[in-house]
């Protein structure tokens, strides 16, 4: 038996999600941005694909959104050449792998967390990933989903490194103080996850594409 009150919560919910998320995909197009908003995952993996041109190579940084969406697999299934360590390579290979994708045609990177102005913050324990997405390839496509959505700069910032942080390298079975307590320790650890702190307040001079969707995705 439907509940009205129940589905007037989650209609007014939508609507308000939606209506933030259309001012921001506004915003970031007035900041140079080809973007978009995809109203679920399957929306999003189509807009995607449809970006990467044929037979391009693609680079990727770590991300569980990418993961969630199934793109790299997508992207190979279409005979992509994708330059992303799948976890059982060498660590020399790893590293190749990584270098590649800083050469690429087309890059892919989700997004750790997102301001109502269109302002993108990154942090990144190798560099790799914040290096693509400000320089080498032509083409970078920026993923996320609704829930890394902030306020402003500072909330963006802290929402990276107090939340965002701890639970990736929880996630990843990291040996950091985080992982362990799930607060951030600002800590020397050897695999600390947070050493570079990059703001794309522009697109810049490469060719960006971002894609909202209107559903939770990542961390």
């Amino acid at each position: 038996m439907s509940n009205p009150a129940e589905e007037l919560t989650r209609r007014v919910i939508d609507d308000y999600h939606r209506l933030n998320a259309e001012a921001v995909v506004a915003q970031l197009i007035g900041h140079g941005y080809r973007a978009a908003l995809a109203e679920d995952r399957q929306a999003a993996l189509e807009r995607i694909l449809e970006s990467v041109p044929a037979g391009a190579d693609v680079g990727a940084g770590g991300s569980l959104t990418l993961g969630q969406l199934g793109v790299l697999e997508a992207l190979r299934q279409r005979g992509h050449e994708v330059h992303y360590p799948r976890g059982g390579e060498s660590p020399e290979e790893k590293l190749r792998l990584r270098h590649a994708g800083l050469a690429a045609r087309v890059y892919l990177s989700g997004v750790n967390a997102l301001t109502k102005d269109g302002e993108i913050v990154n942090l990144d324990g190798m560099g790799n990933r914040v290096a693509a997405t400000c320089f080498g390839p032509e083409r970078v496509i920026f993923v996320c989903g609704i829930n890394k959505l902030c306020e402003d700069l500072e909330s963006a910032v802290v929402r990276v490194r107090e939340y965002a942080a701890p639970a990736n390298a929880m996630r990843l079975e990291l040996d950091t103080p985080c992982a362990a307590t799930g607060f951030c320790h600002d800590c020397d650890a050897a695999r600390r996850i947070c050493n570079r702190l990059v703001i794309h307040l522009r697109a810049g001079r490469q060719e960006c594409h971002f894609v909202l969707v209107n559903e939770d995705l990542g961390l």
